[in-house]
């Protein structure tokens, strides 16, 4: 059993390599589609924690729209916990 679990959606291309990467090493990881599935405030408060990033570091760069239009440019752990 792994203990890899990849956040994923079949729609990127970064995200489907990404799997093929892990499979290609041996091991077969728990996939969650989070665009089907999307994880809890608690549960997105618990990974930011458990990886040591910020909640910027967890956002996609190429959103920045995203990021200016919800106010996100400072947000932190902090303001969500």
């Amino acid at each position: 059993m792994s203990n890899i679990t990849i956040y994923h959606n079949p729609a990127c291309g970064t995200s489907r390599n990404t799997l093929e990467m892990i499979r290609n090493s041996g091991n077969e990881p728990t996939v969650i589609h989070y665009l089907e599935n999307p994880p809890s405030r608690d549960e997105l408060v618990k990974l930011i924690a458990d990886m040591g990033i910020s909640v910027r570091a967890l956002l996609r760069k190429k959103t920045s729209s995203l990021m200016k239009n919800w106010g996100l440019r400072k947000i932190s752990l902090l303001t969500i916990s």
